[in-house]
């Protein structure tokens, strides 16, 4: 690594003043340029050198984005002897830099400037760096330095700051910046040093950034698929609302949750389940469950959560917001808030919330597109806890008939099956199947239809169906919305219930229904997240009398499926977007070795054929399939070294001498130095380092011999 560094920093005529000649030294003397100078410039450079060697290789040791910002801010310090260093993210949307870790004196850490904020456009200079992607250097006697940024130099006492874009591929999202608290001026070898730290710094950021999203989606459908999972395998609500108050809390790292029950008429809520945090304040500890408040209030954000239906986020210096919920906020420590309604048996009677104690925040879309549906996984377990609990009440004290108990109970375990087939498979065609099939059956219809709405040309159309005489006509019906009995819930998104002695909804279904012999009808909208998803509708041919019970469970289903279809058009979503990610690999590597190919004609597809062949001998050997990308990867980039070889080698007509034949061998391992930078690559690594290495000890670069070589 430290020669890979020296080679690529290109000293311009460094190396003419390290060995001093005696005529050399009297020169020098004549230009008033002591070598004991020029020799202390070489060794601090070496110094430097070596000190950034030892930072890549900490850093590269971890792939937690806090630990890599930490070191890169400690390491700066370190190795060009400033007083401070701070690292900031960019965002560009909002056009603000928020400092996310900087190491300096124990006074610099006093004045806790870890998630400041900055709006670029009162710091001019700050904005020239990250907008035209170029260091610059200021001092307090700084020409033209705006009253702003010589206000924050002051702040901190300093008098010489750089200011380093952080970029990968021209993408600038950050910036490094040394403080001093003396005059510095930055040699132009350093400064050159300090462009390539910065850049390793980069790419390791990036990389982690990448690797912790990945992760993220990952334990985002692993603890969706765990809140799924508690609410099939129990019915004991209190333990159910506790395990998802724990999941919701852990998922977006907030310091407490809480699920409460709602109260409409009364508009009071009373707390049913709560979890705390590792970070959750003393004030906020204080247990609240079964508290009762008072929401009276019309302009309560929980008021103005439930009557919309959607997620309200507030917080106690919004100065619009309600004197009862500060008054509330600062009991309990509280400064970031979101709600979310829970639906349960067609209305609003409970809501999820997700307290901030620590810091002002604004809960992401992502985070509440999570919450919303745990939230309506919670909102299923609220349902199927009352309809149990109110089954074993029924079953204990009720004189009602055993007919009725036995109906409450097949319900509650039609239920059970339907939410284990909706965690235990990604398969919707058998989820939808399994469903249908316990509606036909603990709804005693003869018939069940599913249609999905497509978003872009508003048609209902068929998904799954089970009970008619002939299919056909049904699976080939479109659907506008607000047509037929379909297109009125999807539009209403109310469930109705009707007879076709009285009414038959359009012409189109007239021949099915008289066909079938249909006498009444019901449909349930298929809502998820605030979003119509379809219609599950019910057939009889005969009188459909529905009691309470009846509505409850239809609605009850038509929710589950609902979360079904979300749950894995989500999950398909994810998958083709880790495929695209997987693509974008494929693509960057294949253009790499296109950019290779361009330099030279007579090697045009050589890197795809080389590929192509290495692949087919790798699936006649049994190789694992898990191998297979690595092995490709490593083909594609096995001659990329010679991007390092000069053209006037490269494309040399002529034989090459020896001298050149020496700079040609080295290829294989510029190809190592190049791609060892990149974590993904490392399993492929062998191949450009080893594909001119011979069974017989001839190849280069390391003249590796038989069984050295096939290991």
């Amino acid at each position: 690594m430290f020669v890979f560094l020296w080679a690529i920093l290109e000293i311009p005529d460094f190396g003419k003043n390290i060995i001093m000649t005696p005529k050399d030294s009297a020169k020098n003397k004549k230009l008033s340029i002591p070598v004991g100078a020029i020799n202390n410039q070489h060794l601090d450079i070496s110094r430097q050198l070596e000190k950034v060697d030892s930072a890549l290789t900490n850093i590269s040791s971890t792939q937690n984005l806090q630990e890599i910002q930490n070191i890169a801010t400690k390491e700066f310090v370190n190795i060009f002897s400033v007083m401070a260093c701070s690292l900031s993210h960019w965002d560009k949307e909002e056009d603000v830099l928020t400092i996310l870790s900087d190491h300096g004196p124990k006074y610099w850490g006093d004045n806790n400037i870890d998630d400041e904020k900055y709006f670029i456009k009162d710091y001019p200079l700050t904005e020239y760096v990250l907008k035209n992607n170029e260091i610059k250097h200021i001092t307090d006697k700084t020409p033209g330095i705006d009253p702003g940024e010589k206000k924050l130099l002051e702040k901190f006492g300093v008098k010489s700051l750089l200011m380093i874009p952080l970029a990968s591929q021209q993408n600038v999202f950050g910036l490094i910046e040394l403080y001093d608290v003396k005059i510095r001026e930055f040699e132009k070898n350093e400064i050159l040093l300090i462009k390539l730290f910065s850049h390793h710094v980069a790419v390791a950021l990036e990389n982690a950034k990448l690797l912790s999203e990945t992760l993220k989606g990952f334990n985002e459908q692993k603890a969706l698929h765990e809140s799924a999972l508690i609410i099939s395998t129990s019915l004991d609500l209190n333990t159910i609302l506790s395990m998802i108050a724990e999941q919701v809390c852990k998922l977006i790292d907030a310091t407490s949750v809480y699920i409460s029950g709602f109260d409409p008429i009364k508009k009071s809520s009373i707390v049913l389940a709560e979890y705390f945090g590792p970070d959750a304040s003393i004030k906020e500890r204080i247990s609240d469950v079964g508290f009762i408040y008072d929401n009276s209030s019309d302009y309560s954000a929980l008021i103005k959560s439930i009557q919309a239906g959607e997620p309200e986020i507030y917080h106690i210096d919004d100065p619009d917001l309600d004197d009862a919920d500060r008054e509330y906020l600062e009991k309990f420590g509280g400064i970031s808030v979101l709600d979310i309604p829970l639906k349960s048996g067609g209305e609003f009677n409970a809501f999820i919330e997700v307290w901030e104690t620590r810091h002002r925040r604004e809960f992401t879309k992502n985070e509440i597109i999570l919450c919303e549906t745990i939230a309506s996984q919670a909102a299923i377990a609220i349902n199927n806890a009352t309809l149990f609990n109110k089954a074993q009440e029924e079953i204990q004290y009720s004189n009602k008939t055993e007919e009725i108990n036995k109906r409450q109970l097949n319900f509650i375990s039609a239920l059970r099956d339907i939410d284990t087939a909706i965690t235990s498979s990604l398969d919707l065609d058998l989820t939808l199947k399994i469903l249908l099939e316990h509606t036909l059956a603990q709804l005693e219809v003869d018939a069940v239809v599913l249609f999905l709405l497509d978003k872009n040309l508003n048609l209902l159309s068929y998904k799954a169906g089970t009970g008619f005489k002939n299919l056909n006509d049904i699976q080939n019906a479109s659907i506008r919305l607000g047509d037929s009995f379909a297109g009125q819930v999807a539009l209403e998104r109310k469930l109705l219930i009707s007879d076709f002695k009285k009414e038959i909804p359009s012409a189109n279904f007239s021949k099915i229904i008289r066909g079938e012999q249909f006498v009444s009808y019901a449909g349930a909208p298929l809502v998820a997240k605030g979003r119509i998803l379809g219609v599950l509708e019910v057939y009889k041919r005969t009188n459909l009398e529905p009691d309470v019970e009846w509505v409850r469970f239809f609605e009850t289903l038509a929710g589950q499926a609902a979360i079904a279809i979300d749950n894995i058009l989500l999950f398909n979503e994810l998958r083709r977007s880790n495929l695209e990610l997987s693509l974008g690999y494929d693509q960057t590597i294949e253009g790499w070795a296109k950019t290779l190919e361009m330099r030279d004609d007579e090697t045009k597809g050589h890197s795809q054929r080389v590929t192509d062949i290495t692949i087919e001998i790798a699936k006649q050997m049994g190789l694992k399939a898990e191998d297979l990308i690595y092995l490709k990867w490593g083909a594609l980039l096995h001659d990329i070294g010679k991007m390092n070889i000069p053209d006037k080698i490269l494309l040399k007509e002529d034989q090459l001498d020896e001298e050149e034949w020496e700079i040609m061998r080295k290829h294989p391992q510029y190809a190592y130095d190049f791609l060892s930078e990149i974590k993904f690559l490392k399993p492929a690594l062998d191949i450009p380092l080893y594909h001119h290495e011979r069974w017989d000890g001839s190849g280069y670069p390391n003249g590796l011999k038989g069984e050295a070589k096939s290991h």
